[in-house]
């Protein structure tokens, strides 16, 4: 009888959402556990993934002993839950030296463990070193110089058989195998067939599998966010956690099939149960969680005094106003201004002001969102390059002004030049990579563009459905719906900034984390 995978998706819903990175703004790990109670999904994030949520007992101690958390404001914390028999317990475990409970998230399992113990490998280190290397390449959106054979065609099971069964040079931990006894017509095949031999108590599979999927938490979370909605990519691929399973089971038994020299198998029964998480004990978990709330009752009490010093200005006549956005980095630049003077005000807006847009630059094959991820934007803005590369003259200083024609000297001056610009390039980056944006603003000679941001009334949609362009009754919509959503409708200064950010960061995929909260740095 076929193994039952369903519980696929109860493993997904304890899996991190995370979406490629074009639009990575934050990622929330408690968002599967935010129906409950937050002390509750705290302790069962801590117990699923032998995790500690809070700080270490003896940070909070040295807080009480500082006195910067009263210890009058304990003791009324814990009357609060506890006025019985675990009073002094409790206390006992807060001031107590030898109290602590320090754990460290675990990535491989009790199972697995066993196998590792067994063999004196760590299987786990092995199968996900190549299953990484291998996801990275087949989800490639056009970064990599070559493309995985297939991918664009195949599902990420059938495009890795196939590609080691046409490879005269098979790597570890294949070579000399017949990779008939790992591959199969389809990956649910085989996912049972190896699970057969991994774990041969039919009991412990779910658990076993649970246990190989979360090593890579990270890559499986984002596997199905795609196999959800595949137009998260701007060149789709069949991928799921089906997918990722089987390829992962067969690595491990081929792996364990090479290292394996004596054919030893385990016998999971004999493997201990999970430990209990000793945060999961009443008076231990109480004893953390009113260290917490208490040190947090201090901070609360420490803002609202600044809050309510600062509360008592605006009286005075304001002689300017300036509008940021929300992005964290803004927050202290608007603190610093009104310190300076009572007649300065400022606002706080998403940085995207209202704007729901696609935006596509004149170099860009797709648009790209201009706004929050979760907005479905209903307009498409252009910015359409006014510059002819190939009638610029020769006297032009600009690397990009030069292009191959159809004459061959043409085409192979070009080609020299152009690599001449890759290896300036290379070197300012190496060397310079902070200042490398200035000096290439020198080198290249930015074309002409034109910003198509107004439409006509009467255009039809695009393709996709969207308007391109704005009417000017929709522009003052935008700004009219900005100022009323943030309350700047009354005491306007006589000088008003509408303030934008933008920041660099260099050699780092996750360039839109710090580009803006609100819009990915768009």
């Amino acid at each position: 009888m076929a193994m039952d995978l369903n519980f696929l998706q109860d493993v997904a819903r304890d899996l991190p959402i995370i979406r490629p990175i074009k639009e990575f703004i934050h990622l929330n790990l408690l968002l599967p556990y935010q129906h409950l109670n937050f002390w509750e999904a705290l302790t069962q994030v801590s117990s699923k993934f032998e995790a500690m949520p809070l700080s270490e007992m003896s940070f909070y101690r040295e807080k009480i002993r500082s006195k910067e958390i009263p210890l009058e404001l304990i003791e009324q914390k814990i009357r609060k839950f506890d006025s019985g028999d675990n009073h002094q317990k409790i206390m006992g475990h807060i001031m107590d030296e030898s109290f602590e409970f320090i754990h460290h998230d675990s990535r491989v399992g009790r199972l697995h463990e066993h196998w590792n113990d067994l063999l004196k490998i760590n299987v786990i280190q092995l199968a996900d070193g190549m299953l990484i290397k291998w996801l990275g390449m087949y989800l490639d959106q056009g970064i990599g110089h070559w493309q995985m054979p297939g991918s664009d065609q195949k599902s990420f099971y059938q495009c890795i058989r196939d590609l080691l069964k046409e490879s005269y040079f098979k790597p570890e931990p294949f070579n000399g195998t017949d990779l008939r006894d790992f591959f199969f017509d389809r990956p649910e095949d085989a996912i049972e067939e190896h699970l057969n031999f991994l774990c041969p108590d039919s009991e412990l599979r779910k658990e076993y599998c649970e246990e190989s999927i979360l090593t890579l938490r990270g890559w499986a979370g984002m596997i199905f966010s795609i196999q959800q909605n595949p137009m998260l990519l701007s060149f789709p691929r069949k991928i799921t956690l089906v997918d990722f399973l089987a390829v992962k089971l067969i690595l491990e038994r081929a792996w364990i099939r090479k290292e394996n020299v004596e054919s030893l198998t385990p016998n999971l029964r004999s493997v201990p149960p999970k430990k209990i998480n000793p945060i999961l004990e009443e008076t231990r978990f109480l004893a953390f969680r009113i260290c917490q709330e208490a040190m947090e009752v201090v901070s609360y009490q420490k803002v609202l005094e600044k809050i309510a010093l600062n509360d008592k200005r605006r009286e005075s006549e304001v002689t300017f106003q300036a509008v940021f956005c929300m992005d964290d980095r803004e927050c202290s630049l608007r603190r610093h201004l009104e310190e300076l003077s009572e007649k300065i005000e400022t606002y706080g807006t998403a940085g995207h002001f209202g704007i729901e847009a696609m935006y596509q630059h004149h170099e860009d094959v797709f648009p790209k969102k201009q706004c929050p991820a979760p907005m479905h934007p209903k307009y498409l803005l252009k910015d359409i390059s006014l510059s002819n590369y190939y009638q610029n003259s020769a006297n032009n200083l600009s690397f990009d002004a030069i292009q191959p024609g159809s004459n061959l000297v043409y085409d192979f001056v070009s080609s020299h030049l152009n690599a001449v610009k890759s290896a300036i390039r290379l070197g300012l980056n190496l060397f310079f990579p902070l200042a490398f944006e200035n000096v290439q603003n020198v080198i290249e000679k930015q074309p002409d563009t034109e910003l198509r941001l107004q439409r006509d009334p009467n255009a039809p949609l695009t393709p996709e459905g969207l308007k391109e362009g704005y009417t000017p009754e929709e522009m003052a919509d935008v700004v009219y719906s900005q100022l009323i959503l943030i309350g700047f409708v009354q005491k306007l200064a006589p000088l008003i900034f509408i303030v934008g950010h933008g920041s660099n960061t260099v050699n780092n995929p996750y360039f839109a984390t710090y580009g803006c909260g609100a819009c990915s740095g768009r």
